[in-house]
């Protein structure tokens, strides 16, 4: 999924993660992308750092960094697994609902 900006230097908002988390500096950024059999969640984990200029980020973690990713990756885990089962239950109610302009069948 690309990261592309409008014209006008802004993100669209199917380039927008999901959801982030952060733990300080760590952070996991949750992407949705669609496919055919519904939708996959992916997450990055990255490290905020601040550069000469500018605030950068890296996909590297010192050692006393390493205890909070899998920490940080299990949130992601729970977070995912928390929505893909609200899309299910959304998915089986509207499954459920008559569909307009058609009534229902009668014994």
């Amino acid at each position: 999924m690309s990261n592309s900006n409008n014209a006008k230097g802004q993100q669209n908002d199917s380039n927008r993660p999901a959801t982030t988390i952060r733990y300080g500096a760590i952070k996991a950024t949750i992407w949705r992308n669609e496919t055919r059999n519904g939708y996959m969640y992916s997450p990055t984990v990255t490290r905020t750092y601040k550069g000469r200029d500018d605030w950068r980020e890296s996909h590297s973690f010192g050692p006393g960094k390493l205890p909070t990713v899998p920490n940080l990756m299990l949130d992601a885990h729970t977070w995912v697994q928390e929505q893909m089962a609200s899309e299910r239950q959304e998915e089986r109610k509207n499954q459920q609902q008559p569909r307009k302009g058609r009534e229902p069948a009668r014994a």
